[in-house]
């Protein structure tokens, strides 16, 4: 796409270096936008709804997939594993009613419907089996969780800049792989609010770790910046789903495969792809919370047959939009990718602890 063209670093073409300039000068409104938010809400001049329950935000400063979804998850599960009830908070992007606040999971019936819940809150329910209640108002959707639930926490996915809501513990989540110091504030970059929002974390997660020189130059950036406690996230592929068969991600290795997905980055889900040792004879990338159609599958279909590939294959959260057309000739595998921290899941909550003791009840 031309605008992630335009967010890189690289040097442009000179029709880019144009669409560039453009975008800066229009950052800067943004910016300034940005900066009198900011000022309201730290000088008090708008209000901080606060509830009579724990609130921890999982969110990030840029646009792009961090792993927001995935780490609530982990959250819910972890927090639910110590005893605690909790209730996930989402938006619920693209979904149908978006005015109204609706309760799309009750924990165990994992799945909700995605039209009205929005892919993101159909996985989180799945992959969690906590509670779900969407909203673009995330008070009344926390007042309903309240009403409804009686959590003991709630876990906002996706609203750092969403400061309406009063929370306990803010977590951030960057990607590593995106040089942090060079990137520019939107339309001109990725970033919804400079840096120095980071200083509102509570912790800093760097996801989609690899051991190169980018990843590196940003842990130590923040390291010498952030006197936060700062964990790394990897993306493993933990399964693939054949309908309700579970089978190891290494049957693809060797396959032809045609791989489509409607994800905020879809090269990362090819590269999975490659990595597994499959071989992509075709690969489609959809705009992000992509509404398939039959005309879709019926594309999806005909290039697999074209170009011989053995296998279909997409993502577990492609799956909530798809599973209106899943049919006999059209079952796709679905790989289902897990984030698991590098260091241990004991010193990650033992920083949690400290934070929530030091936060919540102070």
């Amino acid at each position: 796409m031309m605008l992630e063209r335009a967010w890189s670093n690289q040097k442009p073409a000179w029709h880019l270096a144009i669409v560039r300039a453009i975008l800066y000068s229009l950052s800067w409104p943004y910016r300034l936008g940005t900066r009198i938010d900011r000022f309201l809400y730290d000088s008090g001049f708008r209000k901080i709804r606060k509830l009579p329950v724990r609130v921890a935000c999982v969110g990030n400063i840029s646009v792009g997939g961090s792993g927001k979804t995935p780490f609530c998850a982990f959250l819910a599960r972890g927090l639910s594993a110590r005893g605690e009830r909790v209730v996930l908070i989402s938006r619920g992007y693209r979904r149908q009613n978006r005015d109204k606040v609706l309760i799309v999971c009750h924990g165990s019936d994992a799945g909700g419907d995605v039209c009205r819940a929005g892919d993101e809150p159909a996985l989180l329910a799945r992959r969690s089996g906590s509670p779900v209640v969407v909203g673009a108002d995330r008070v009344a959707a926390g007042e309903l969780a309240l009403q409804k639930f009686d959590p003991d926490w709630l876990v906002l996915d996706d609203g750092f800049q969403h400061r309406r809501l009063g929370r306990d513990v803010d977590i951030v989540l960057l990607d590593a792989g995106r040089c942090i110091e060079e990137e520019h504030l939107l339309p001109r970059g990725p970033l919804r609010e400079s840096i120095s929002g980071l200083k509102r974390a509570h912790m800093i997660v760097l996801t989609h770790w690899r051991e190169d020189r980018v990843c590196r130059r940003n842990w130590d950036f923040l390291k010498s910046t952030m006197n936060k406690p700062m964990f790394r996230a990897v993306h493993k592929p933990a399964a693939l789903l054949n309908g309700n068969e579970i089978m190891d991600p290494s049957v693809l290795s060797g396959k032809r495969v045609l791989a489509f997905c409607g994800l905020a980055n879809n090269e990362s889900f090819l590269e999975t792809i490659e990595h597994l040792g499959a071989r992509p004879v075709c690969f489609l990338g959809f705009r992000d919370h992509p509404r398939y159609s039959s005309r879709d599958v019926r594309r999806i279909t005909s290039l697999a047959a074209t170009h011989g590939a053995e296998a279909i294959v997409t993502t577990e959260k492609d799956l909530m939009n798809l599973q209106h057309l899943v049919r006999p000739d059209f079952r796709p595998l679905v790989l289902c990718i897990e984030m698991r921290l590098i260091e241990d899941e004991d010193a990650f909550w033992l920083s949690w602890n400290q934070i929530a003791e030091d936060v919540v009840w102070k």
